[in-house]
């Protein structure tokens, strides 16, 4: 009976003993669609850090946030565990930026993958516009998540004027 015991505790020992690394990504791409006829000037912020881009009109942009780290798992947890995020890239905030008529939209609430639909109105519509796919070649360890905000001349429509942008836009507004 003891014999019978030996074998899988030595295998649960060594198991638990040993371990490997394994390299695990997320890659965020935070795509803009202005499906308007209006320039506009898109700010996100991520726990990742931050980026900017003007978005012509009817035109896209993609800026995209990396992370990785290296994950410390025994054999048995690399079989139970190869699921398990860890990673998420979390965006705090996003500001899009009319440059025509100087308004903006800035939506604060932070998520990860899935956006918060918010309590007021104008939360409510801008999470509305906010898509989440996976990327090709996305794996559990190695995630590619795409969110992409598709502005319409419903989002135009919550930004308020902001005369800040004269100045934060000089360069354009002087042309």
């Amino acid at each position: 009976m003891k014999r019978n015991l030996i074998i899988p505790c030595a295998f649960l020992l060594l198991s638990l003993a040993c371990t490997r690394t394994e390299k695990w990504s997320m890659e965020l791409h935070k795509v803009v669609i202005n499906s308007t006829d209006k320039a506009l000037y898109c700010e996100v912020i991520t726990d990742e850090g931050s980026k900017n881009a003007f978005v012509n009109a009817y035109d896209s942009i993609d800026m995209k946030f990396y992370r990785e780290h290296d994950v410390e798992l025994g054999l048995l947890e690399s079989a139970l565990t190869s699921t398990v995020r860890q990673d998420r890239i979390i965006v705090k905030e996003e500001t899009i930026f009319n440059i025509v008529d100087t308004s903006k939209y800035k939506y604060a609430l932070e998520y990860e993958a899935i956006p918060q639909q918010g309590n007021t109105e104008k939360e409510k519509i801008f999470a509305r516009h906010l898509v989440k796919e996976l990327g090709e070649g996305s794996t559990d360890k190695n995630a590619i998540i795409i969110i992409k905000l598709n502005v319409t001349d419903s989002i135009l429509q919550i930004m308020q004027k902001d005369y800040g942008m004269l100045d934060k836009f000089k360069e354009y507004y002087s042309n």
